[in-house]
This record gives C-alpha cells, sequence and structure tokens, in this order.
C-alpha cells in the first residue's frame, strides 16, 4: 500500500512526515533482506533515479498475515515540484521491487490547508468477549473521530483520539453485534468516513 504522509503539499525548509507498511498477505513467512522509505524528485524514474532513502530497514523474516511498520522523516529540500514517496523492498535474491507511491508537491511559498484523508484498512479485532480492538490507517497529523452502531441502531460518536493515534479499545457488551466507522478531522475540515466494519460475536 503506499506511503501516508502528513502533508502532500510541503514548503521548502519545512519536515514531512512518512509512514510506510509492509504487510505480508502471502501463505507462509515472507524473507525480506531490506528495504528503503524511498522519495523521488521530480524528472526522475524508478528505473534510474536519483533516489533518496528516507529510512532503511534491515534484514528480516514477517511471518504470515504481519505487518511492519516503517516511519521517517525528511527536510524538503529547495528542488520544487511534483515528488513521490514509495517503499521498496529486496528479496533474498538481490531484487528490489517497489510498492504504490504516494505523490506530493514540494512548493516555495505557504500551504495551502487540505482536508485529511478518509482513514483506510479498518478493523475490529475481538482481546475478550467484552473488549474490541479498533484500528485504521490514517493521516498523523489529524485527530479520528469514532462512531459505533450497536444492533440496528445508527452510528454515534463514542471517541475522538489525538492526532498520531490510530487505534481504539472499546468495551462492548456480550452476544451483541457491532459496526464502526471513523473519519479525520483537522483545522482544515473533516474527511470522508472510512469503510465500515462490522463485529459479529
Amino acid at each position: 500500500m503506499p506511503p501516508t504522509l502528513n502533508t502532500t503539499n510541503v514548503i521548502v525548509g519545512s519536515t514531512v512526515q512518512f509512514m510506510a507498511i509492509v504487510r505480508n498477505d502471502g501463505g507462509g513467512e515472507l524473507l525480506l533482506a531490506g528495504g528503503a522509505l524511498t522519495l523521488l524528485p521530480p524528472g526522475a524514474t524508478r528505473a534510474d533515479g536519483p533516489y533518496i532513502q528516507v529510512t532503511t530497514v534491515g534484514p528480516q523474516t514477517i511471518g504470515d498475515g504481519v505487518s511492519v511498520v516503517v516511519n521517517g522523516s525528511w527536510l524538503a529540500q529547495s528542488t520544487v515540484g511534483q515528488w513521490s514517496a514509495y517503499m521498496a523492498v529486496k528479496d533474498p535474491a538481490g531484487t528490489w521491487v517497489g510498492g504504490p507511491a504516494t505523490p506530493f508537491t514540494v512548493t516555495s511559498g505557504p500551504p495551502m490547508p487540505t482536508v485529511p484523508l478518509a482513514p483506510t484498512n479498518l478493523r475490529a479485532v475481538a482481546v475478550t468477549q467484552t473488549r474490541l480492538d479498533i484500528s485504521w490507517q490514517g493521516t498523523l497529523t489529524a485527530s479520528t473521530e469514532v462512531e459505533r452502531a450497536k444492533e440496528a441502531e445508527t452510528f454515534r460518536r463514542i471517541a475522538t483520539v489525538a492526532p498520531g493515534t490510530l487505534h481504539f479499545s472499546d468495551t462492548i457488551q456480550r452476544r451483541r453485534d457491532y459496526r464502526y466507522r471513523v473519519r479525520a478531522k483537522s483545522g482544515a475540515g473533516v474527511s470522508a468516513y472510512s469503510d465500515v466494519v462490522s463485529y459479529h460475536p
């Protein structure tokens, strides 16, 4: 999946925060010889570069269904224009494979506030019979509103979590069905809702 950024309109001299996720959705362990959260400046290509490595990861084994979060920050350089960020991983044979990219713009003027994107990959995992862990992927600089609907009831907000928090622990009743959705909120506005995730005991 493409990396998430705290902003996609970056002013020269400011710092951008990145988060990428390497997830093993295969049928067994995933062996990595390494990886790098990578930037391409304007005019660069994946085939020829030039490349800027924000964060590198060492060799490791990722279990089936396990995700590895890679965070990094970068001080915007004087090259203005359209950039892109992506996560690249190297297999044991030494072949680099790049994931989907997130475009962003470096400008010489103050960035305009932008409404955050809707959170994605919403999940609800039972920890006990009366507790669910709700998690999602989204921007690191916006707060997140968590809404819940029990049985046939309508959604209502049950929490607003701070920027940088991508999970929430909810106390529930036994043998009840629940649905959840979340949306990001910043000073620029409120995002669209995420997809709805359901929990059936």
